[in-house]
């Protein structure tokens, strides 16, 4: 396998990483593909010492949120002083953001919710109140809908469940995407925390 496909192997297999962490990855192993020309190795041979660009991926994916081990006499008590505060001054930052966009899941979810009750219920009660029309009985919730036909009744009921469930998919689709960006911006701070410390 030559370089180049070798790394948009690697590229396409880490597409799901923030782009810095797969820059950074793409760089260490441009170089592992230079020291080994300079070695007097072929690309095909680097790429079979260097191993599957897939299980590489995996290998980063895995480890993506593995803290690197702080080695022993290093913790101070001031560090960790210093990331509590650093944590409560990003919370105080970012509480208005988090505010706007918990408030906006909780109104999408009551939302989509009150759509599924009131359309089930509506379905059970036209469906009774036909039932029990058709027995020679009023019911009070009957006399509501006189002026529709039963079968516009049933159908309007039907469309207000399935526009609720499709509320509901496309809220959940909305909240997978909101945590695959939160995940994103993890994964990217974490790797420049890593770098930093390696580089001490």
């Amino acid at each position: 396998m030559s370089q180049k496909e070798y790394l948009d192997l690697l590229r396409y297999y880490l597409r799901k990483l923030p782009d810095n962490v797969v820059e950074d990855i793409i760089a260490d192993y441009e170089e592992h593909f230079r020291l080994g020309k300079e070695a007097g190795k072929s690309e095909g041979v680097i790429s079979a010492e260097l191993g599957s660009p897939i299980e590489i991926a995996r290998d980063f994916k895995a480890s993506e949120y593995q803290f690197t081990p702080r080695e022993p006499g290093k913790t101070s008590s001031g560090s960790q002083v210093g990331k509590v505060l650093l944590l409560v001054l990003g919370l105080l930052v970012l509480s208005p953001v988090i505010l706007t966009i918990l408030s906006l899941v909780f109104a999408v979810f009551a939302t989509v919710l009150s759509l599924i009750v009131a359309a089930v219920v509506s379905f059970f009660a036209i469906g009774s109140s036909l039932f029990l029309k058709g027995l020679g009985f009023a019911t009070p919730w009957a006399q509501l809908n006189v002026s529709l036909h039963p079968l516009t009744q049933i159908f309007t009921s039907l469309a207000c469940l399935c526009l609720g469930l499709l509320s509901l998919v496309i809220f959940l689709y909305f909240l997978k995407f909101i945590y695959s960006i939160c995940k994103r911006i993890f994964v990217a701070i974490h790797w420049e925390i890593k770098k930093r410390r390696a580089r001490r």
